[in-house]
């Protein structure tokens, strides 16, 4: 009997797939190459605290509805697609419970809140490129800089994407070793979010200087946070060792993401990085995703639209209407063209959009 392994139509690599799974497939590849200065964190807990780096909901919440659904260390929730995509919706769902508070998503910044003590469990729907990923706020997650970077490379980065979530302050502490030694000597840096003040600081490297590169480059990306007032560059100071230097500061409406790029500094100094007046948590922009969900849905133009005009005109309460567009033809004595088919699972992703927060 032939190994399934060995069949040629059973290939996993990414080039077998058509796309856009191929493309979603490298993206996710890529995203996990990003994630190794979390991942080695992470992975030094489980060594050092017995905390592996999976874990389930019950361990530090004491419930949850969702047995499929993980922490991810120490920031982060992940919830797996099980199920088909939808095919109406162009979307696949899957059951999410996150426990009581804040929690933003991991890609985009969308703020999802529960306000129960005993959590929250709702349906969340996501195209292929896209998994269920929550941060907890005040969540840090240290990521490497793939670009100009060499591929395959295992030494410790020398340019970092910090990701950092609003409505909490938040530590983290990286810690970085030489990749081969067992019980070797460690190098680790702190990284501190004061949520109220707007400030985020990259503490002196603490630890063996050797086994870092001395100076390195930081691009931090607040997302979930509304665009600052006036002028953008202005609103934000930059210190390295007391001293201000200068960056590039931008923010992207897509991901709700305030970034601020500085150039290699050393890494003896601390790095602060301070947005004047403050970070407010972004509104959601309920309007533009239920517009994305209704186009790419597959249904008719005609209940798009009707559905798309209850959004705008009643927001929430659009859920009590969306139910009422279906309308098989000749009910009413009207010609068939005039028939009305709104699908469940769009409806559902409509829901998530809605009530998130």
């Amino acid at each position: 009997m032939r190994n399934s392994t060995d069949s040629p139509f059973n290939g996993k690599e990414p080039w077998n797939f058509h796309s856009p799974a191929r493309e979603a497939m490298i993206a996710a590849l890529r995203l996990r190459h990003r994630l190794i200065p979390y991942l080695h964190t992470m992975n030094r807990r489980a060594a050092y605290d017995g905390l592996p780096l999976v874990e389930p909901m019950y361990w530090n919440h004491g419930g949850g509805t969702v047995p499929t659904e993980f922490e991810f260390g120490t920031e982060l929730i992940v919830s797996p697609v099980l199920e088909p995509a939808d095919q109406a919706a162009g979307r696949a769902k899957a059951e999410v419970w996150l426990p009581v508070g804040q929690w933003f998503d991991f890609f985009d910044g969308r703020r999802y809140v529960a306000d129960n003590p005993e959590g929250r469990t709702l349906g969340v729907w996501r195209t292929l490129d896209r998994i269920p990923v929550f941060a907890k706020a005040g969540g840090i997650i240290p990521m490497q800089r793939l670009d100009g970077a060499p591929l395959n490379d295992v030494s410790n980065p020398s340019a970092f994407d910090v990701l950092v979530f609003p409505g909490a302050d938040g530590t983290f502490t990286l810690w970085e070793d030489d990749g081969e030694s067992v019980g070797g000597e460690w190098a680790s840096t702190r990284l501190t979010f004061d949520w109220v003040r707007g400030m985020f600081t990259v503490h002196a490297l603490d630890g063996d200087s050797s086994l870092v590169p001395s100076s390195r480059a930081w691009r931090l990306i607040l997302r979930g946070v509304e665009q600052p007032d006036g002028d953008l560059p202005a609103s934000v100071s930059i210190r390295h060792g007391g001293r201000p230097i200068s960056g590039t500061v931008d923010y992207d409406p897509d991901t709700l993401s305030l970034s601020v790029e500085v150039g290699a500094l050393n890494v003896d100094g601390d790095l602060t990085i301070h947005v004047a007046g403050g970070l407010s948590i972004a509104p959601s922009p309920v309007e533009r995703d239920t517009f994305d969900i209704l186009a790419d849905a597959k249904m008719h133009y005609f209940t798009k639209e009707r559905a798309w005009q209850s959004v705008q005109r009643e927001g929430i309460r659009a859920l009590a209407t969306l139910h009422t567009l279906e309308m098989p033809p000749g009910d009413y004595g009207e010609p068939r063209w005039f028939s009305s088919h709104m699908p469940q699972g769009v409806i559902e992703a409509l829901s998530e959009v809605l009530l998130r927060d």
